[in-house]
């Protein structure tokens, strides 16, 4: 099967945040699985002298995985150091970058469409990544022309919190029709929900297929519910399935493929009577940080918080300032963003990992921070919050400052009886690339 994957920036443009590494992951597993190689071996192996493969060979060749990458050479206002247009290799995918014309997020890239335009037909799986984005957006509408109907991993950017005025209108004029003829990948139930909420069309079925359950069945997975005008209908039969395939809409729920080092660093925090709290992602007005510092500002009780990450110079001074008016210098300390190891090594030495997002599609910090045994205080917009809260991974708040207090008092108490208090052990979290051929096959 030969599959392309089209998205607005990749690695080494960790600028960017979650996505990179989300995108990034999974296609490296899937090269890195032990797949056949070459459809010549299989023709040797099943002893087929002719160049034909009959049922049988052609059954096996879906076994056999050709995974490309087209993006653009993005890095902020910067761009990467290639040479447009030419093929890289990186942690084994064939990665392709073009040339943009633009800086800013639209990331317009003329060389990359018109390469799509000409070769999209060779691929039997077209995955796009993100959404608002003109390499996005026009890499769907390049498939759609050819008649090629796309998977969207929208990550978050169907979600209300990121409809503009100008981005509503004009979702509700051409960007759900556009959309409608595509499969839609989310990488949790509650992003799911929030793309069938956008997707709401008359004469349109919405059907969620929940493959992060029921993992042993892998030729079916679960039919989460079907939708008819934004309400559940009757599941329906397979003759019914068929006469409505045009006004389908599918939604596959698959989470994201987080890449942990092989040794990870033993946690090494114990409680000391001053709460150490860490906010590690990309600083941005979404992910929640002058909630965060409002909600100190009410904390009667000894703590230093960590701030980590990449933003927006301006947005970084506009919080130090409003640290500042709170009387919160002395409490917060400021890093610029970290990787690998280091990052590692912080989520270690810190009680509490804080993501009061906005909007979260899945938050892959998440599951770095659970790995080590650092518990986390995570906002319900944050496409995880079911889960942590099922398996007492951490806490879940609400984006009040009410909320989110209640929640730190509560962590403060426990660590009061538990000062060496840890999740190792408990983390459960696997999801299967395979799931993701699934959805490639299915489509």
């Amino acid at each position: 099967m030969k599959i392309l994957h089209i998205t607005a920036s990749y690695k080494p443009a960790y600028i960017y945040g979650g996505p990179i590494y989300s995108v990034a992951a999974l296609c490296e597993a899937l090269v890195k699985k032990d797949w056949r190689p070459k459809t010549e071996v299989i023709r040797q192996e099943m002893k087929v002298e002719s160049q034909e493969l009959n049922d049988e060979t052609e059954s096996v060749r879906k076994d056999v995985l050709d995974i490309n990458v087209y993006t653009t050479l993005a890095n902020g206002k910067e761009e990467l150091s290639y040479p447009s247009g030419e093929l890289k290799v990186i942690e084994g995918v064939p990665v392709r970058y073009f040339n943009r014309w633009t800086k800013d997020h639209s990331h317009f890239s003329p060389s990359l469409l018109w390469y799509l335009w000409k070769n999209v037909k060779q691929f039997e799986a077209v995955h796009v990544h993100a959404w608002w984005n003109l390499i996005s957006m026009g890499a769907v509408m390049v498939c759609l022309l050819k008649g090629v109907k796309p998977i969207i991993s929208p990550r978050g950017m169907l979600g209300k919190y990121t409809f503009s005025k100008g981005k509503k209108l004009f979702h509700q004029i051409i960007g759900r029709k556009i959309l409608s003829r595509c499969t839609l990948h989310a990488t949790t139930l509650m992003e799911a929900t929030e793309i069938a909420d956008a997707l709401s069309l008359k004469n349109h079925k919405i059907e969620i297929n929940d493959l992060t359950e029921n993992q042993n069945d892998k030729s079916e997975g679960r039919v989460l519910k079907h939708i008819s005008h934004g309400e559940e209908v009757e599941k329906w039969d397979s003759e019914k399935r068929r006469t409505a395939r045009k006004s389908l809409i599918q939604i596959y729920v698959i989470h994201n493929l987080v890449q942990l080092p092989e040794v990870l660093p033993k946690r090494t925090r114990n409680f000391d009577g001053t709460l150490k709290l860490l906010f590690l992602s990309r600083i941005h007005p979404k992910k929640g940080i002058e909630l965060l510092l409002d909600t100190l500002s009410k904390l009667d009780f000894p703590f230093k918080l960590s701030i980590v990450g990449d933003g927006d110079k301006a947005y970084i001074k506009g919080l130090r300032l409003k640290a500042e008016s709170l009387n919160l210098t002395n409490y917060v300390e400021w890093f610029g963003p970290k990787y690998d190891d280091e990052k590692f090594e912080l989520l270690a030495s810190h009680d509490l990992l804080v993501l009061p997002s906005f909007n979260e599609n899945f938050g892959n910090i998440v599951i770095e921070t659970l790995a080590i045994g650092t518990p986390v205080l995570v906002s319900d917009k944050v496409g995880l919050h079911h889960w942590i809260s099922n398996k007492r991974y951490g806490y879940v708040c609400s984006l009040t400052v009410e909320s989110m207090l209640e929640q730190l008092k509560k962590h403060i108490k426990l660590l009061k009886k538990m000062p060496k208090y840890s999740l190792d052990g408990r983390l459960n979290f696997n999801p299967d690339v395979v799931k993701y051929l699934e959805m490639y096959e299915r489509v």
